[in-house]
């Protein structure tokens, strides 16, 4: 089966066989279960725990220059499941480096 790997930010790489449920230590030292799978096209990954799961879709579109990420997180805690989407855009270096730095802020 295939290896597959996700990283997020600053956190640490996440790895499992394409198909496979494995048990792992999440950074705050807790045991999940971590999986990925193909569904329509698109990579599925779900981490769960007695309290709860997280299920992130990601579809990457025919260009390859956007990558979506539906998040599906439910939890014991919940009255009902979280959903949201993050988009991602490829952007060229030039436009990376034009980019404003984000908010600015002055001293008085």
């Amino acid at each position: 089966a295939s290896q597959v790997t996700v990283k997020h930010g600053r956190g640490p790489a996440l790895s499992s066989p394409l198909g496979s449920v494995i048990p792992v230590t999440s950074v705050d030292g807790d045991r999940i279960e971590l999986s990925f799978r193909m569904r329509d096209g698109a990579l599925v990954q779900r981490v769960a725990n007695p309290d709860g799961a997280r299920q992130t879709v990601y579809r990457l579109d025919p260009n390859g220059n956007r990558l979506s990420a539906e998040i599906t997180t439910s939890s014991r805690y919940f009255s009902r499941a979280l959903v949201y989407q993050l988009t991602f855009e490829r952007v060229e270096s030039e436009q990376v480096s034009r980019a404003p730095a984000g908010p600015s802020s002055s001293s008085r």
